[in-house]
């Protein structure tokens, strides 16, 4: 996975994560990649436990890089 992908999966799933359910792509643009866009229509068209475990195997990477750059 590109850092590009990478990028834009971390985008979705912290707007989704953040409230926001319609348009999940809508915010990188008409280029957004293949990842982004499988990724949102999981996010919005699974079930409730599938959906809560997509979030959080996609918001893990987000967490461990934010905690490898804590202050202090």
């Amino acid at each position: 996975m590109s850092d590009r992908d990478a990028f834009e999966r971390a985008f979705v799933a912290v707007a989704y994560l953040l409230g926001r359910r319609d348009g999940l792509v809508n915010g990188l643009g008409s280029n957004a990649g293949k990842p982004a866009r499988e990724l949102a229509e999981r996010l919005k068209t699974d079930a409730h436990p599938d959906r809560a475990r997509t979030l959080a195997n996609e918001l893990m990477p987000v967490v461990t890089a934010l905690d490898a750059r804590r202050l202090g």
